[in-house]
Parts: structure tokens; C-alpha cells; sequence
């Protein structure tokens, strides 16, 4: 398998050098990367190939693993949008699925990968944003010391112009996703007085991405263990938040498990809220846009 891989980017090398050699300006490289479009196609399922041996059988490729790290790391800050989306691909398989064993391999790419978190690339800002999820779950040690940094990169991926534009929004509900794991994995070392209202305040998403179940997976967890940031202190925020699930609900991507979590939402809203806000909550749901039965079975949950 490893001579295969080294063949195969020995090609990929040799191409990209031949196209590379008069590049001069951006229109030169994208020239030159219309021009490797084919070869890059080999990189990238190359690349998906090594992501599943890595996630089925990391054990037994360790020394290959090892060997393709500096091919991907020289990657990392290229002018070739193909080769920087790989880079984080690899860095996002060794992080997801590798465990402990690739522990060793990604952690020094890290600092070069919150680097890439304002990459002008949407499609590697996506991979990045993720991978840097996947990171502050599985791997809170290794994360904490770039925390911060990768909290205000996130805000400034969810909040730049045009983000909730077609060619952006994957990128952004990453982010938003991405953000989320943050609060859901570091909330006791951060503000979360301020971090969640605002997490919300990105809400609701486009439901252009499978992270859309996640992120309302995530706002089920933080009503549930911090509802005074989500609802506010006195549940003035009640009304907003019905309006959110209602969202939610109509969302193709949110999986029947996700809406029964929901559903438990709204109960414990019923459960735990004053009479008096639920029924501001309700007033304020009727009067919202959206599918009136979806509206109307909140309605009977909370109100029953």
C-alpha cells in the first residue's frame, strides 16, 4: 500500500511541478490548477482512501501514517486550494479517528491549522473549522492552549460578509457546529454567560448541512443544563426559542431522534417554566411566520 501511495504522489509531484514552473501571478496559479484539476482529483480521493484506512485499520499502517505526514504537512500553507483542503482532510482523519495512537503525528500541525481557520477558500475554511471541532471534543487537552484563538477565528468565519451565502454556508454552519462542541466540551473554562447567547444569536441555520442535527442536538443540551443563558433569567427569550424549534422541526436535516429530543425540550419548557411566560411564549409563536401545524403542535406540548 505504501509504494502505491508514494507512486501515486509522485505523479500528483511531477505535475504539479511541470504546471508550476511559470507561475508568476494568481492568474498563473489559476491556470495552473485548472491544469492539475485531473491529478488533483487522484490527490483528493487518494486522500479519502487514506482517511478510511485510518479510521479502520490506523494500527497496522502506523509507519505509513507516519511517512505521509510531511508530504501533507508541506501542503499546509500551499497556494493550491486542493492541496490545502488535504491537508486539513488528513489532520482531520488523524484527530477523528486515529485516537491516541496518531495523537503524536497531528498535534504539532495544530497551530497551523487554526492559521487556516480564515482561509480565503470557503471549502478549506469547512474542513478546518470541522477538524477544529473534532479537536475540542476528542482531544480537550491538546486543544485548551489554542481555545481562545479558535473562539474568536470561529465568531469571525460565522459573522464575515456573505456568510450565509451558497459558497459560504457550509463553512459557516461548521463553524456554528464547530462552536458549539466548544461550549458543550470547555464550558467551564469559558464565559458561557456570554458564549451561549451568542451561539444562539447564530441560530437558526440554512439547513444546507448534516451539522444542522448536531447544532440542535447541541441547543437541547445547553436548555437542558444552562437555561437561564438560553431562555433567559426571567424567560424572556421563551417566545424566540419556540421559534427556533419550530426551525428546527421543518429542517430536513434534523433526524427523528434529534425531534424527539426536541420534544423532550418542550415538555420540560411545560415542566419548568411560570404560566405566565409560557403564555407570552405562545402569543409570540402564533404571531411568527412559519408551518402553522408544526407552530401548533409546539403550542399543545408546552401548553398541555
Amino acid at each position: 500500500l505504501e509504494s502505491v501511495i508514494n507512486v501515486m504522489f509522485d505523479m500528483y509531484t511531477a505535475a504539479r511541478e511541470q504546471v508550476a514552473e511559470d507561475m508568476e501571478d494568481e492568474e498563473d496559479v489559476q491556470f495552473a490548477s485548472s491544469c492539475l484539476k485531473e491529478t488533483s482529483d487522484v490527490l483528493f480521493k487518494m486522500t479519502e482512501i487514506i482517511g478510511s484506512i485510518i479510521k479502520l485499520a490506523a494500527p497496522l499502517f502506523v509507519a505509513t501514517l507516519w511517512s505521509l505526514c510531511p508530504i501533507y504537512a508541506s501542503m499546509r500553507t500551499s497556494y493550491f486550494e486542493t492541496e490545502s483542503m488535504v491537508a486539513a482532510c488528513f489532520y482531520s482523519d488523524l484527530a477523528e479517528f486515529g485516537g491516541e495512537l496518531t495523537k503524536p503525528m497531528f498535534t504539532s500541525w495544530l497551530p497551523s491549522i487554526v492559521e487556516m481557520i480564515d482561509h480565503p477558500s470557503s471549502t478549506v475554511r469547512q474542513a478546518v473549522v470541522y477538524s477544529l471541532g473534532v479537536t475540542a471534543e476528542l482531544h480537550p487537552d491538546v486543544f485548551l492552549v489554542f481555545k481562545n484563538e479558535v473562539l474568536q477565528g470561529l465568531h469571525r468565519v460565522i459573522t464575515m460578509e456573505d456568510s450565509r451565502e451558497e459558497e459560504n454556508i457550509f463553512a459557516t454552519e461548521n463553524a456554528i457546529c464547530a462552536l458549539g462542541k466548544i461550549i458543550q466540551h470547555h464550558g467551564e473554562s469559558l464565559d458561557i454567560g456570554y458564549e451561549i447567547p451568542k451561539w444562539i444569536s447564530y441560530l437558526p441555520t440554512d439547513s444546507k448541512d448534516e451539522e444542522t442535527d448536531i447544532i440542535y442536538k447541541q441547543f437541547c443540551h445547553f436548555a437542558k443544563l444552562h437555561p437561564a443563558h438560553v431562555f433567559g433569567e426571567n424567560f424572556e427569550l421563551l417566545g424566540h426559542m419556540l421559534t427556533l424549534i419550530a426551525e428546527a422541526f421543518q429542517s430536513p436535516q434534523v433526524k427523528d431522534e434529534t425531534k424527539q429530543i426536541l420534544t423532550q425540550t418542550l415538555q420540560d419548557i411545560r415542566t419548568n417554566s411560570p404560566p405566565a411566560a409560557i403564555q407570552s411564549a405562545v402569543q409570540f409563536t402564533e404571531h411568527h411566520n412559519g408551518n402553522e401545524t408544526i407552530k401548533q403542535m409546539i403550542i399543545s406540548t408546552i401548553s398541555a
